[in-house]
């Protein structure tokens, strides 16, 4: 398992440092790895329920903020992850969203992936700190 523990985080590292490069260019491309079953929730501070979508609107509101992200610096912070097995990983962590240096928000995230000829991103849940 360990080994199956270093090449996911390896794939993870890499991931996030797409995150950076995404920012800059405005090139979602990358981080477009998700399952075709793939969802993610958002819980904010000001809403009860969470807001949900799907593969389809996820990407594209993802597609959106990269390019309206320019000014922002996004960390990850406080990184676990566990493999559930060797085709099943959950990774926990803080994103850290600043713009000039003063933080603006800082979300919970918690992922789900999973092993498909590739590790494929297939369940998010976001919540706002």
């Amino acid at each position: 398992m360990n080994k199956t523990l270093d090449e996911f985080t390896r794939m993870h590292n890499q991931l996030l440092a797409e995150w950076e490069n995404a920012i800059k260019t405005g090139d979602a491309s990358p981080l477009e790895n998700m399952a075709q079953h793939y969802s993610v929730a958002f819980f904010t501070t000001k809403k009860k329920n969470p807001y949900v979508f799907n593969r389809a609107e996820a990407l594209e509101g993802l597609r959106k903020s990269v390019i309206l992200s320019s000014e922002l610096q996004k960390k990850f912070e406080n990184r676990i992850i566990r493999m559930k097995s060797s085709t099943k990983a959950k990774v926990f962590y803080e994103q850290v969203i600043e713009r000039r240096g003063q933080e603006i928000n800082r979300i919970f995230t918690i992922e789900s992936w999973e092993y498909d000829q590739g590790w494929l991103l297939t369940r998010e849940v976001e919540d706002q700190l």
